[in-house]
């Protein structure tokens, strides 16, 4: 989620005057566009896109519902990863719906997780997009989305404010404006007050109003609440209602907001209008709503307004507004076409995300004459039926380590039942519909059977028959290599039904994208007080094409240059090295493919070895040690114990750990103990002695201060447990202080 953009003018308003735009406007059910002023609203054309949005591939989920996937490219050379999805919001079968997250305000759901929940035969999800902002996870009260949600003709959460918001009216044409609720409570002897918010977090001299979809309990403290009941519920975005006060709770918080009653909940001024009701009197409400939405059945609010009109037109245009972020976006075409786009973001070597002027580039490129951007950043989330499937799945790459739950999604349905086999799609086993395939390559393909109307049903058993012509060739299992460069056909038959797709094979000139390398305590191997042995070891590189021929690491050490690290052969993913304590330390690895195209350096983060004897004062032993001396040992001694319980424990801070110590046939086991949970039982047992072994290693996600603790277990017959020292990763050493300069250094002082 990008935090939340406030603009600091509220603009007035008025009418454009091309009649071409004003009639796009009717189609689009807008309202009239805020004019420019101090803080307000302003047209940019600081787009940054070098190429535009190119669709790699495009197939059919649904009647009147498409998808489209590609890239497009943002200065200087930033390469984005767009999906695509249109809907012919007036086909008889689809339908959209504001979807809250788990039905109610106080919670967040992931959008996939609530088109699965809400698809049911003969109401199946087609694509589902991330909807509004909100202001806190941390906090239940502050789940609820920002802007307005309608959901069935259910007025669920609204402000004061004018939000750009979506909406399907009762025609179900897609409509886009920036939309306000005005509502206001009157009591029985005529004294009114404004509702701010509609199950929203209340604010300080607010009237908020409660019902039963904000959840539990109004999570407020303080302020006055009055608890109403027989008004006829659900409240619609216009209207009156007219409901009994049950109970008045002057300097009273959290009153329940249980089924049929509704709750006003009020400091300040708003408390005093609370304060002034008695239980029985009536008090009505009164709901309206911006002209031309009175008939809107499902809406919901974005950030920003991005496209005006056919123009770009950012408003308001907060700071994160000129920042690359994942975004998410939804727009209205001329002939009332609904488009719908995702880009994905802060991903190395993925998609690293776009300003708004960028994303309203997209938006018009696809045909959108009004846009908004919706809520962006690590909430950005896409997932869809793909063909063949029954359910949903999530097609973007958030740019969190997952999917993240948010308020309130937009759901596209469709509502045609599932029939007898018509049709089947070879898919690609990633889920992509891109037909664009590297030469070199090699692709899983599968078929899924579908109705007349893309739904997914079962092959039944049947066997698939698969060939390939042109330039490639497939085997029985759907596996198809790319060989040369042209087109190539691909075709499965299951049945009576068949199903080809067309490839267009290109060169091989995509670099592997390498991952960075992370290092280990190398367990096992022997340490030298000037010497850490270190494995350092690297994933896969991810390659389209030829695949991988080779790795290339390199090192730094404290403040010199890059050096390169030999390999004992191309294609070594693991290499043992050593590193000196107490010096910064770093390590790269980039990848070159068989068709040469050499990749960047993947980095690993810096860090630094710190070797403590077994005499430092991290080190607190318990029981009865003996130090035995040798020159052998780290710092010409080493410490053992024989009794079953003795135990020492190092505290140190890091994100590794080993232990070293000798072994040999006279010592035993003990059992490891990290922040005094149990972790492992470590033998030094040993046919043959050796001194300075790392005999055990941890490694955790974070750096953080934790207390390893050693305890001798006693094992028969030879029960020795020893400790020579400790070793521990950490962030890098402070480089040292750069030397002055001649200006810099002190004056000298004659006798």
């Amino acid at each position: 989620m990008i935090p939340p953009s406030r603009p600091a003018v509220r603009p007035t308003f008025r009418r454009l005057v091309p009649a071409v735009l004003g009639i796009a406007a009717i189609v689009a059910g807008m309202l009239p566009v805020p004019s420019a002023g101090p803080g307000g609203p302003v047209l940019v054309a600081n787009a940054a896109v070098v190429v535009p949005f190119t669709p790699a591939g495009r197939e059919q989920l649904a009647p009147g519902v498409f998808r489209e996937i590609g890239s497009m490219t943002t200065a200087p050379t930033s390469l984005q990863a767009v999906n695509i999805v249109e809907v012919d919001a007036f086909d008889p079968v689809i339908s959209f719906e504001a979807a809250l997250s788990n039905d109610r305000v106080t919670g967040l759901e992931r959008t996939s997780r609530i088109a699965a929940r809400k698809s049911s035969e003969g109401h199946r999800a087609i694509a589902a997009v991330n909807a509004d902002v909100w202001a806190s996870a941390t906090a239940l009260n502050s789940h609820a989305p920002n802007g307005l949600h309608i959901q069935d003709g259910e007025l669920m959460v609204a402000s004061s404010s004018a939000p750009a918001t979506f909406g399907i009216g009762p025609d179900r044409r897609a409509m886009l404006g920036s939309v306000r609720i005005n509502a206001l409570a009157t009591s029985v002897s005529g004294n009114t007050f404004p509702v701010t918010r509609i199950n929203q977090r209340r604010r300080a001299g607010e009237l908020v109003l409660y019902t039963p979809r904000w959840g539990r309990s109004t999570e407020t403290s303080g302020g006055s609440e009055v608890i109403l009941s027989g008004a006829t519920l659900p409240i619609s975005p216009t209207g009156s209602w007219t409901a009994v006060v049950n109970q008045v709770r002057t300097g009273m918080g959290d009153s329940p907001t249980a089924p049929g009653t509704l709750v006003l909940s009020g400091t300040g001024s708003a408390a005093a209008f609370i304060d002034a009701l008695a239980p029985g009197q009536s008090i009505t409400l009164t709901i309206s709503i911006t002209p031309g939405w009175e008939g809107v059945t499902q809406a919901v609010s974005g950030r920003e307004w991005i496209v005006r009109d056919g123009a770009t037109y950012i408003w308001p245009r907060a700071a994160s507004a000129d920042v690359a972020h994942p975004r998410s976006a939804i727009g209205i075409r001329a002939d009332g076409r609904v488009v719908i786009a995702t880009v994905d973001g802060r991903r190395s070597g993925h998609s690293t995300g776009v300003a708004l002027a960028d994303l309203a580039e997209l938006m018009k490129s696809r045909g959108a004459i009004q846009a908004i951007n919706l809520d962006g950043g690590g909430s950005t989330s896409l997932a869809l039926r793909q063909p063949g499937d029954v359910g949903v799945s999530l097609v973007n790459r958030p740019s969190g380590a997952a999917e993240r739950s948010v308020t309130n999604s937009l759901i596209v349905f469709s509502s045609a039942p599932t029939g007898p086999l018509a049709t089947a799609a070879i898919t690609r086993s990633d889920g992509l519909p891109d037909s664009t395939v590297v030469t070199g390559s090699t692709i899983d393909f599968r078929v899924k059977a579908m109705d007349a109307a893309f739904n997914g049903v079962p092959l039944g058993g049947q066997p698939i028959a698969w060939w390939a012509d042109g330039a490639g060739t497939i085997d029985a299992t759907g596996r198809f290599r790319a060989a040369g460069l042209g087109s190539a056909t691909v075709v499965a038959q299951v049945g009576v039904v068949q199903a080809m797709r067309t490839l267009n094979i290109v060169p091989d000139t995509i670099a592997p994208i390498a991952v960075a390398p992370i290092h280990r305590f190398g367990v096992g191997s022997q340490v030298a007080p000037d010497a850490v042995p270190i494995q350092v070891r690297w994933s896969s590189a991810r390659d389209v094409g030829a695949g991988v021929a080779a790795y290339a690491l390199r090192s730094a050490t404290g403040g010199a240059p890059w050096t390169d690290v030999a390999l004992p052969s191309p294609t070594t993913r693991q290499l043992d090295v050593t590193v000196m304590p107490g010096s910064s330390q770093r390590f790269g690895v980039a990848a070159t493919d068989g068709a040469g195209n050499v990749g960047t350096f993947a980095d690993g983060a810096a860090f630094g070895v710190q070797l403590l004897a077994e005499t430092s004062s991290a080190a607190r032993f318990s029981g009865s040690w003996k130090q035995v001396a040798g020159g052998d040992h780290l710092d010409g001694a080493y410490r053992y114990a024989a009794k079953a319980g003795t135990s020492v424990r190092v505290t140190v801070t890091g994100s590794q750990f080993g232990w070293v110590a000798p072994v040999g046939p006279t010592f035993g086991a003990a059992r490891v103990y990290v922040n005094g949970r149990y972790v492992a039982t470590v033998s030094l047992y040993r046919s043959a002695a050796a001194s300075r072994q790392i005999v055990w290693a941890q490694a955790w996600s974070s750096s953080q201060r934790r207390t390893i603790e050693i305890r001798v277990t006693g094992t028969k017959g030879h029960p020795a447990v020893a400790i020579d020292g400790a070793l521990v990763i950490d962030r890098p050493p402070p480089a040292p202080a750069p030397l002055p300069t001649a200006a810099e250094a002190p004056a000298s002082i004659s006798p």
